[in-house]
């Protein structure tokens, strides 16, 4: 007699003409603690290109090297990237000496667009990432930002903001 498969191994039923919420089976399937919805998937999405990339740097024992993105006024450009400098400066992380960004939100996904050059410049090798102060700054459009993550994650980069315990920070620097 073979024992049943482990439920953690198989999403078979234990026998082959259980359900998947058949009372007979010997183990109870377990339940998402949060039920999944489109911004904690995104992020997920957006958190695995980048501990990806955070883990192959320390592998190989390099620093990572990311670039800076912010949407704002001209005049405001560079107080608004000085936080995101610091909080790379905290994490160990290389700033390159090329920034990129946008006046407004609607240029953003332009062809051309700051945006646009910071995920070509990292796609082409320079850096390994692209540093912006949240998710605010990309695009409030769920298809966009996602087609987005997917491209940089095509290419072995990836889009990343300072953590939700700098919340204040980022409320600060919200367009």
């Amino acid at each position: 007699m073979t024992p049943p498969p482990l439920p953690w191994l198989s999403h078979t039923p234990a026998t082959p003409d259980a359900t998947p919420d058949d009372p007979d089976l010997w183990f109870e399937r377990p339940r998402p603690r949060v039920a999944p919805n489109t911004a904690s998937w995104l992020s997920a999405l957006r958190r695995t290109e980048f501990n990806r990339q955070v883990a192959d740097a320390k592998t190989r024992g390099r620093t990572l090297v990311v670039t800076t993105y912010v949407v704002g006024p001209r005049s405001d450009q560079d107080r608004l990237r000085q936080p995101l400098v610091q909080y790379a400066g905290e994490q160990e992380w290389r700033v390159h000496r090329r920034s990129f960004a946008d006046e407004s939100l609607t240029e953003a996904l332009r062809e051309g667009s700051g945006l646009h050059q910071a995920c070509v410049h990292a796609s082409s090798g320079y850096v390994r990432g692209i540093l912006t102060a949240g998710r605010f700054m990309i695009t409030p459009d769920d298809a966009a930002y996602e087609s987005i993550l997917r491209w940089l994650a095509d290419r072995a980069t990836f889009l990343t903001y300072p953590s939700p315990l700098t919340r204040a920070y980022q409320e600060a620097v919200k367009p």
